[in-house]
C-alpha cells in the first residue's frame, strides 16, 4: 500500500512533470518565438539605428555644407557691402562729375550761343563794311571824275581841304583808340589783373580824349570860317602828318596787343603840344571859338572825373586783394571805406559835369556862348578836375609796385601805404596847392573834390543863366562861298558865245566830211583788194594747171598727146581706189575700236550682250561662201579682236578657291547647293571660254591661209593677163578718151575753166612737158 501510494504519488509527480515538460516545451517554443521576434525587433531597431546614424552623418555633412555656404554668403555679403560702399562713393563722384559736365556743357552751350551771336554780328558787320566800302569806292570814283571838270583855280584850296580831312581822320582814330583802351581798362580793373601799366592807361585815355575834342574843334571852326582863314590851313596838312603816323603805329600795336601805354602817352604828349600850337595859330579868338573851347573843357572835366572814380575803385580792389585781413584791424576797413567814399564823390561830380555839358551843348546848338568872365569858371573847373585825376592816377602807379614787390619777406602795412600816398601827393601837388595839408592824401583828395564841387555849382548856375550868354553867327563853309564867288566871276559876253557856236558848227561839218571821205576810200580799198584776190586766184589756177613751176607748158599752149595716157589714167584710178579702200579700212577700224571700247567697259550694255552672244549662235556654223568675203572685216582688226578677247579672259578669269565653295557653317559638304557655286562649274566655264577662243583663233588662221592662196593665184592671173593685153594698151587709151565729156581729167579741166580746142589723137600724160590750152571762162 505504501508502495502503491508511492507509485501513485510518483505517477502524479510524473504527470505533473509531464505537464511541466509540456509547459516547458510550450514555454520553450514561446521563448524561441519570442526570441525570434525580439531578434527581428533587434534587427529592425539596428537597421533603424544605422539608418539614423547615416541620416545624422548626412545631416552633419549638409550642416557643414550649409555652414560653408553660410560663411561664403557672409563673405559675399561683406564684399557686396564693401562694393556697395564703393559704388556709393563712385556714384557720388560720378554725380559730382556729371554736375561738372552739365555745368561745363551749359557753359559750352552758352559760349556756342554767344559765338553764334557774335558770328551773326560779325557777318552783319562784314556786310555793312562791304557796303560801306562799295559806297566809298563809288564816292572816290565820282570824286575822281568830277575833279577832271574842275578848273585850275580850285587847286589853291586843295591843301586846306586835305588838312580838314586829316583833322577828321586824326579825331576819329583817337576816338576809336580811346574806346578800345577804355575796354582794356575795364578788363585790367579786375582784382586778378595787376598789370604794371594798368593806371597809366587812364593817362593815355585822357590824352586821346583831348586830341579827339581838339580835332572836333578844328573841324567845327573850319565849317564856319572865312576863305582867308581857311587858306591858312594849308601848312597844317604837313604839320599833322607826325600826329597821324603816331596814331597809326599805336593802332597797329593795339591790334597785336603790343601797345605800351607809357610810351604811347609820352608820344601823344608831344602831339598835344603840336596841336595846342596849331590851335593858338589857326583859330583866332571869337565868340564861336570860345563856345567850342568851353564845350571842350566841359567834356574834359567829365572825362577827368570818370577816370578819377575808376582809378580809386581799381586802387580799392588792389588793396582788398593784396592786403591780409586781420580780425583786430581797424585801419584797413577805414582806409578802404574812405577810398570808396572818394570814388562815390568823383562819380557824383562826373554826373554834375555831364549835366553841365548837355546844357552847354544846347546853348551852342542855339548859337549862344558865354562871356569871357563866365568862361573862366569852366577853365578853373577843368584844371581842378585834371589835378584830381592826376593825383588819383599817381597814387595807383606808386602803390602798385610797392604792393606787388617780389621777394618781400614781411607783408605790407597800412602805415607804409599811407606814407607812400602822402609822398605822392607832396611830389605832385605841393607847388600848386601850398594851402592844403599833404600829409593825409585822402583828406587832400576830399578837399580837392569838395572845391571842385563848388566850381561845378558855379558853372551850372552860369550855364543855366541866359542873361550871361552872347549870340553868335556861324559863316557858311568857305568852299561854298568860294564856289559862289567863282561862279559869279564867270561872265561870258554874247559875242564870244556866238563865235564859239559858229566854230563848233564848222568843226562838226568838217568832221562829217572827213567821215564820208573815209567811207568812200575804204570802199575803194575793198574793191581793189577784191580784184587783187581774183587775179591771184586765176594765177594760182594757171600755176596748178601748168605744173608747180610752169615748165611743162609748150610754146603753142597745148599739152602733147602721149601714147601711154590710158595707162596713166588707169594708174590714177587704181591709186584713187586704193585710197578709198584705205579710208574704208580706217573707218572700219575706228568702228571696231569703238565697239571694243564699249565691250571692255564693265558697265556697258553691249559688253553684256557680247558675253551672252554665244547663246544666239547656232551649234553648226554656216559655211562661208566665196562671195561673202567682200563684207568681211579686215584680218588685222579681227586678229586684234582675238588678242583683245584673250586679254579680257586673262583679266576676268580667276583661280578657283576650293575653300570658298565649302559651306561656311561647317555642315555636310555633300548637301545640296547651287550648281554655280561649285568648283566644277567654274572650271568647266573657264574651259569653255578658252575652247571658244581657240576655235575662233583656228578659224582666223585657216581663213588667212585660204585668202593668201587665193591672192597668190589672182596675182599670177593678173600678170599673165597684163602680158597678153600689153600690146593693145595704146589703142585702148585712144578709145577710152574718145569722148570729151567723160573722164576725171576732163571734169577737172572744166572745173578750172579750161577746155580743149579739139579732140587730140594722143592724150598727154599729166604733168608732161607738152602744152595746155587755156580758155577764159
Amino acid at each position: 500500500m505504501q508502495y502503491q501510494e508511492q507509485i501513485s504519488e510518483l505517477k502524479a509527480a510524473i504527470e505533473d512533470l509531464e505537464n511541466l515538460k509540456e509547459l516547458s516545451d510550450e514555454l520553450e517554443i514561446t521563448h524561441v518565438e519570442t526570441e525570434k521576434q525580439l531578434q527581428d525587433e533587434l534587427d529592425y531597431r539596428d537597421s533603424i539605428y544605422h539608418e539614423q546614424n547615416r541620416k545624422i552623418a548626412h545631416q552633419d555633412e549638409v550642416i557643414e555644407d550649409l555652414e560653408y555656404t553660410l560663411s561664403k554668403f557672409r563673405e559675399l555679403v561683406t564684399n557686396l557691402q564693401s562694393d556697395l560702399e564703393d559704388m556709393r562713393v563712385s556714384q557720388q563722384i560720378s554725380e559730382t562729375e556729371a554736375n561738372d559736365l552739365s555745368a561745363r556743357s551749359r557753359a559750352m552751350i552758352d559760349l556756342n550761343l554767344k559765338l553764334q551771336a557774335s558770328a551773326a554780328k560779325a557777318q552783319v558787320k562784314t556786310i555793312d563794311l562791304e557796303l560801306g566800302r562799295m559806297e566809298a569806292e563809288e564816292s572816290a570814283q565820282h570824286l575822281a571824275i568830277m575833279k577832271e571838270y574842275l578848273p585850275e583855280y580850285f587847286d589853291t584850296e586843295k591843301n586846306p581841304i586835305l588838312a580838314l580831312l586829316r583833322f577828321k581822320r586824326v579825331g576819329f582814330k583817337s576816338s576809336l583808340m580811346g574806346n578800345t583802351v577804355r575796354e582794356r581798362v575795364a578788363e585790367l580793373s579786375s582784382p586778378v589783373a595787376l598789370e604794371p601799366d594798368s593806371f597809366t592807361a587812364y593817362d593815355l585815355l585822357e590824352k586821346l580824349t583831348w586830341i579827339s575834342l581838339l580835332c572836333e574843334r578844328f573841324v567845327k571852326f573850319v565849317h564856319g570860317c572865312s576863305s582867308e582863314e581857311f587858306a591858312k590851313f594849308e601848312g597844317a596838312l604837313y604839320e599833322l602828318d607826325p600826329v597821324e603816323r603816331i596814331l597809326n603805329t599805336s593802332i597797329e600795336n593795339l591790334k597785336r596787343s603790343e601797345l605800351n601805354e607809357r610810351k604811347c602817352a609820352e608820344e601823344l604828349q608831344r602831339s598835344i603840344a603840336l596841336l595846342s600850337h596849331l590851335a593858338e595859330t589857326l583859330i583866332p579868338p571869337s565868340t564861336a571859338a570860345s563856345a567850342d573851347e568851353v564845350y571842350m573843357q566841359c567834356v574834359l572835366t567829365q572825362t577827368y572825373m570818370e577816370n578819377t572814380a575808376s582809378s580809386l575803385s581799381h586802387l580799392k580792389l588792389v588793396l582788398q586783394t593784396r592786403l591780409p585781413e586781420k580780425e583786430d584791424d581797424e585801419e584797413g576797413p577805414f582806409l578802404l571805406q574812405k577810398i570808396d567814399t572818394l570814388a562815390g564823390q568823383a562819380r557824383g561830380s562826373k554826373v554834375i559835369s555831364g549835366k553841365i555839358t548837355r546844357s552847354f551843348d544846347e546853348l551852342r546848338s542855339s548859337s549862344l556862348s558865354l562871356s569871357e568872365f563866365s568862361a573862366e569858371v569852366f577853365e578853373r573847373t577843368e584844371q581842378a578836375a585834371k589835378e584830381i585825376s592826376e593825383v588819383a592816377r599817381q597814387l595807383g602807379e606808386n602803390l602798385l609796385p610797392l604792393i606787388t614787390e617780389e621777394g618781400r619777406a614781411e607783408p605790407i602795412t597800412y602805415a607804409e601805404i599811407v606814407g607812400s600816398m602822402a609822398q605822392t601827393v607832396a611830389s605832385v601837388c605841393q607847388p600848386s596847392a601850398p594851402q592844403f595839408d599833404t600829409s593825409d592824401a585822402l583828406s587832400f583828395l576830399a578837399n580837392k573834390i569838395r572845391m571842385l564841387g563848388g566850381y561845378l555849382d558855379e558853372a551850372s548856375s552860369v550855364s543855366s543863366d541866359l542873361s550871361q550868354t552872347i549870340e553868335f553867327e556861324r559863316l557858311p563853309a568857305p568852299w561854298i562861298s568860294r564856289a559862289k564867288e567863282l561862279k559869279s566871276n564867270q561872265t561870258v559876253s554874247p559875242d564870244t558865245e556866238e563865235e564859239l557856236r559858229r566854230l563848233r558848227s564848222e568843226l562838226n561839218e568838217a568832221s562829217t566830211a572827213l567821215g564820208l571821205k573815209d567811207k568812200v576810200q575804204s570802199g575803194d580799198i575793198q574793191n581793189i583788194a577784191k580784184e587783187r584776190d581774183d587775179y591771184r586766184n586765176k594765177w594760182e589756177k594757171l600755176k596748178r594747171a601748168s605744173g608747180s613751176d610752169g615748165s611743162s607748158v609748150g610754146p603753142d599752149g597745148t599739152i602733147p598727146v602721149n601714147a601711154a595716157a590710158s595707162l596713166s589714167v588707169i594708174r590714177e584710178n587704181d591709186a584713187l581706189r586704193a585710197e578709198v579702200a584705205s579710208l574704208q579700212a580706217a573707218v572700219r577700224f575706228l568702228r571696231d575700236d569703238n565697239r571694243r571700247a564699249h565691250l571692255l567697259d564693265p558697265y556697258s550694255v553691249q559688253r553684256a550682250n557680247h558675253i551672252q552672244s554665244w547663246l544666239d549662235t547656232p551649234l553648226v556654223r554656216p559655211k562661208v561662201t566665196p562671195h561673202s568675203g567682200s563684207g568681211e572685216r579686215l584680218p588685222t582688226s579681227e586678229s586684234q579682236d582675238v588678242l583683245s578677247y584673250l586679254v579680257k579672259l586673262t583679266k576676268e578669269s580667276k583661280l578657283v578657291d576650293i575653300k570658298s565653295s565649302l559651306p561656311a557653317d561647317g555642315s555636310n559638304r555633300l548637301a545640296w547647293r547651287p550648281i554655280k557655286s561649285t568648283v566644277r562649274y567654274h572650271a568647266i566655264k573657264q574651259r569653255e571660254q578658252y575652247e571658244q577662243w581657240s576655235q575662233w583663233k583656228d578659224e582666223i588662221v585657216h581663213q588667212e591661209r585660204a585668202r593668201g592662196r587665193k591672192e597668190w593665184k589672182k596675182s599670177i592671173f593678173c600678170l599673165e593677163k597684163h602680158r597678153v593685153n600689153q600690146s593693145s594698151v595704146v589703142d585702148s587709151g585712144n578709145s577710152f578718151l574718145s569722148s570729151r565729156n567723160t573722164g576725171a581729167m576732163d571734169r577737172a579741166w572744166k572745173m578750172l575753166g579750161m577746155q580743149k580746142d579739139e579732140v587730140p589723137q594722143h592724150v598727154p600724160v599729166y604733168g608732161s612737158s607738152e602744152g595746155v590750152a587755156i580758155v577764159d571762162s
